[in-house]
């Protein structure tokens, strides 16, 4: 069952050095990404704790060995402070056995409709991320 988590972790956010010093400079905001190959559906991404690891993504993605809708240039980080809220903490063993209830559940209503379930294929996510595209 997701939870409250009452702390803050730091995130840091892959992006072009423009992108970049337009939002420190408040001209500018990130903007939710809507890529089909997104992992887990419409949002922002933060590496939790891992500057080096959004800095190395940044950098494959100006060297085209990330997909990126808007190619990144000039490598460049930005680090912010997330209030986790209400969430599921997928490095917690319960959370994993939500998930598959979750799927199991699913499988259930998809049989009783007669609906396919999307599959999940390398960098397409789309069982994933069922319930946040439009069909």
């Amino acid at each position: 069952m997701a939870y409250h988590q009452p702390f803050q972790i730091t995130g840091f956010h892959s992006c072009d050095r423009e992108v970049g010093l337009r939002i420190l400079n408040g001209k500018g905001q990130l903007t939710v990404s809507t890529n089909e190959w997104d992992w887990l559906g419409p949002g922002v991404y933060f590496w939790e704790q891992n500057p080096a690891r959004a800095l190395e993504y940044a950098i494959d993605s100006a060297n085209s060995k990330q997909k990126n809708k808007v190619p990144i240039k000039t490598p460049f980080v930005l680090g912010a402070i997330i209030e986790l809220g209400n969430c599921l903490n997928l490095l917690e063993p319960a959370s994993i056995n939500i998930v598959k209830k979750a799927h199991d559940s699913l499988l259930q209503v998809a049989k009783k409709s007669g609906d396919i379930l999307p599959i999940n294929k390398g960098a397409n996510r789309k069982l994933d991320c069922i319930f946040t595209r439009s069909k």
